[in-house]
């Protein structure tokens, strides 16, 4: 989630955007697609058919074909057409959520987890022996994941018996709270001074910097969270303080999620090295 400053709302990048955000006016950067659309390649997306018209996928793939596929087996096939089919340099990006499905759902290492792996893992020994000679395939992922036990869900926005925040410190000042459990950006009020800020801060390391990295927007910035350069355009939408968890735990302002978010196991978010640091597996045909 990210704040929009002009309207002062908090808007679901992932879940669904809303009908005021031009996902081209959010992301106006040339993609990899349209780069490579321009240089004579024929790029496609293979994925599912929920994703054909998306935001997400108009403001981070425009550019190519898209191809729709609901099961994995499916998609595997329509990249395998697609490459065979192809009279011209092709870039086939094939998208494949099961792994990340299980994960959020029952952990990783769980037996839907493995299931799912051994599914994917038989897929793209298929695709591999079947694309066409001079094709390199390469295989990675978004991010890592940790599994969260259901203690460690922690609601930093609970209420007491009187309705009442039970730790009111942590949002002393706070106007909009967003990020995801386990990297929360707080977002102040215009109105919260430097004292509130600090304070605020304090709170927060108290309470969780024994198990997370409690950050100004310009200290994690400084230290290359978000690249070596950030826009100001894009600076506006970091959180003014950020809580990036290293241990095994989850924060949630159980105000802003559906109770169901309590249930995720698998969970990433924060710079930790098993949720930054994924595999590249390459094969060349």
């Amino acid at each position: 989630d990210v704040l929009d400053p002009d309207r002062d709302v908090v808007i679901n990048q992932l879940g669904g955007w809303d009908e005021a955000t031009d996902p081209v006016g959010w992301q106006p950067k040339p993609t990899v697609f349209e780069r490579a659309a321009a240089a004579g390649v024929d790029a496609v997306t293979v994925s599912l058919p929920a994703f054909e018209r998306s935001a997400l996928t108009r403001a981070g793939l425009r550019g190519g074909r898209f191809v729709a596929g609901r099961a994995l087996i499916a998609r595997a096939q329509a990249v395998e057409r697609v490459l065979k089919d192809a009279r011209v340099p092709t870039l086939v990006y094939f998208y494949v959520n099961e792994l990340d499905k299980a994960g959020h759902r029952d952990g990783v290492g769980s037996d839907r987890w493995l299931h799912a792996l051994e599914e994917i893992d038989a897929a793209v020994r298929r695709l591999v022996d079947r694309v066409p000679a001079g094709t390199v395939v390469l295989a990675t992922g978004d991010h890592g994941m940790v599994d969260v036990p259901p203690s460690r869900r922690v609601d930093y926005a609970a209420l007491d018996e009187a309705g009442e925040l039970a730790d009111p410190a942590l949002l002393e000042g706070i106007a909009h709270t967003a990020g995801e459990p386990r990297l929360v950006q707080l977002h102040f009020r215009s109105d919260a001074g430097p004292d509130v800020r600090e304070r605020v801060r304090r709170t927060w390391a108290e309470r969780y910097g024994a198990h997370a990295w409690v950050l100004t927007r310009d200290e994690a910035v400084d230290a290359g969270w978000f690249g070596a350069v950030v826009e100001d355009r894009v600076r506006a939408r970091i959180g003014d303080l950020l809580v990036a968890v290293h241990g095994d735990l989850a924060l949630y302002d159980g105000r802003r999620v559906p109770p169901h978010a309590f249930e995720m196991v698998g969970q990433h978010g924060a710079p930790t090295r098993a949720e930054r640091e994924v595999p590249l597996l390459t094969w060349h045909r």
